[in-house]
């Protein structure tokens, strides 16, 4: 999306008390002291502190201040647009006058897209607007709040290193920085003066749109065009469905509404037009995608003239960076003022609180936040809870069997007749401090190991014997209607992309002959040598 370029004189004063003791979590990095007299080219002496890295808590009050020309006695005509965009008017009344004591002619409140209430103040000499904001920023953008962060890299000053070796590792951060810049990536960093700590040092990396097309092209990601009108129910859901009766166990439409289901296929820049979504770029890739993209670019990416030494992960090794992560969509829980959810607020409520286990995962939405493969360990650990059912009852049955044929049992009423308590006497445990001890002690042991252990465990452990062989048919049944819901089938066969480390290390190319297309490859004149080595040394061990 392209925003003119601001218009007028305008100046930010954006401040956050210096007493946190209302918040017992404040937010790792803050717009603190932020003065700044141009938005668009700031001065040489302008302090930009971090926007955001993981909210713990509801941030701080802010204060913002916008001074624009008025034109046509409308006090919005010449606001220019630097993150307040697409507000919505309700109308408010407040006091007769502000806390300046200068009178108003009116005041509306604004919203923005999370659904914070703002103030519109129109003071009466018709000569600026002063607009109120009583709430966050956009806690996950740039400064500007326009651009989105779509991933951090932290590192930090070690003074108790030599000067060559905090040298080495700039040099790394910088090459690596330039690089990043080079492949069309923004960065913006936020030093350490601002950081909680006052030791971490955070660059806020941003894909624009070019780049994030180029990279889904490049990992074939595969994105909706289609719908699909193909509806499925299960066997639990057409049972209650005879009753006339919904599912307790679903989650309710309201809480998380459902989406529809598309066809997907691997993404192409050239036919955009035929993909879902594709008029609103700030939107068409879903945060974990943006982060997937901007994560396999800092995989990529070279950190010293020798193209061997590449990606973020080695720099994180080697201490060159404390951190690379991606953010959360702000505070798992929802403020007062907001009316939109995120994914994230909207996970905990319904998914991660304990009251909710009987409820059905939001599996789509596990996989829309934290992608498929965690969302696939989910599906999992769900579906072997749900098995896990019929064993334990079995189990439990298991049990109630031997509590009821326990008096029946002839060695523990053996073990445990009072009669007998000093007639059998056992061996001592031990050979010097150990003494004798008499039979009568092992009752309670006894009692405890045919109430586990009786004639009913054979069954009980025959019936296992099946329930596992039924566990793993039925996953990979399940697994199977998963992959092709979440358009997973033939990933690894068709559209899994070379590692990073693999292709340096190829000198060669061919083409693969099911795609036809040039891929590194490793020739036998370089394997060879490295299995002789590998069976000499298993030989030899």
């Amino acid at each position: 999306m392209a925003y003119p370029p601001p218009q007028g004189n305008f100046s930010y004063q954006r401040a956050y008390p210096p007493n946190y003791d209302q918040n017992p979590y404040p937010p790792a990095i803050g717009f603190q002291n932020y003065i700044a007299t141009d938005p668009v080219q700031p001065s040489q002496n302008t302090a930009y502190p971090p926007t955001t890295v993981a909210y713990h808590g509801t941030p701080p009050p802010l204060e913002t201040q916008v001074h624009a020309p008025r034109s046509n006695g409308n006090s919005f005509d010449d606001i220019p647009e630097v993150g307040f965009e697409r507000y919505e008017r309700k109308p408010h009344q407040p006091s007769a006058k502000s806390a300046s004591g200068v009178e108003l002619e009116n005041v509306e409140e604004l919203q923005d897209d999370y659904g914070n209430a703002q103030q519109d103040e129109q003071l009466s000499d018709n000569s600026t607007t002063r607009i109120q904001l009583d709430s966050q920023p956009k806690p996950l953008y740039f400064r500007d709040c326009r651009r989105k962060i779509d991933y951090i890299l932290a590192y930090q000053e070690h003074p108790d290193k030599n000067a060559e070796w905090q040298e080495k590792r700039k040099d790394k951060r910088e090459f690596f920085e330039k690089n990043l810049k080079e492949q069309g990536l923004e960065l913006e960093q936020e030093d350490f003066e601002a950081s909680m700590d006052g030791k971490t040092v955070y660059i806020k990396v941003h894909a624009p749109w070019e780049v994030l097309a180029h990279g889904a092209e490049e990992i074939m990601l595969r994105m909706p065009t289609i719908e699909n009108d193909v509806e499925t129910k299960g066997l639990i859901d057409k049972l209650f469905g005879c009753f006339g009766v919904s599912n307790p166990f679903d989650i309710s439409e309201e809480e998380v509404p459902s989406e529809a289901n598309y066809f997907t296929c691997a993404f192409k820049r050239d036919r955009i037009e035929n993909f879902k979504g594709h008029k609103d770029k700030e939107t068409f890739f879903s945060n974990s995608q943006r982060s997937l993209i901007v994560y396999r670019i800092l995989k990529s990416t070279t950190y010293d003239s020798d193209e061997s030494k590449l990606g973020v992960d080695r720099l994180v090794d080697n201490q060159s960076y404390t951190a690379a992560y991606p953010l959360h969509e702000g505070y798992h829980k929802p403020s007062q003022n907001s009316e939109r959810k995120t994914d994230r607020q909207t996970l905990y409520n319904v998914w991660a609180k304990f009251k909710r286990f009987y409820k059905k995962q939001p599996l789509n939405l596990i996989r829309k936040y934290f992608g498929e493969k965690v969302g696939i360990y989910f599906a999992w650990l769900g579906f072997y809870t749900i098995l896990l059912f019929p064993a334990a009852v079995v189990g439990v049955i298991n049990v109630i069997y031997g509590l009821a044929k326990l008096g029946d049992y002839t060695p523990t009423n053996i073990i445990c007749n009072e009669t007998l308590r000093t007639k059998y006497a056992m061996c001592p445990r031990c050979d010097k401090k150990c003494d004798y001890f008499p039979l009568h002690d092992t009752c309670g042991y006894s009692r405890a190991a045919y109430v586990f252990d009786n004639e009913f465990t054979v069954i009980f452990a025959i019936f296992m014997s099946f329930w596992s062989t039924m566990f793993l048919e039925f996953w990979k049944r399940r697994q199977v209607e998963i992959a092709y819901n979440w358009d997973l089938l033939g990933f690894e066969d068709e559209e899994e992309t070379i590692r990073p480390e693999y292709e340096v290390v190829c000198t060669e190319y061919r083409n693969n002959p099911i795609t036809q297309a040039q891929e590194p490859y490793y020739p036998a004149s370089m394997k060879c040598p490295r299995f002789i080595l590998s069976a000499s040394s298993v030989l030899l061990m």
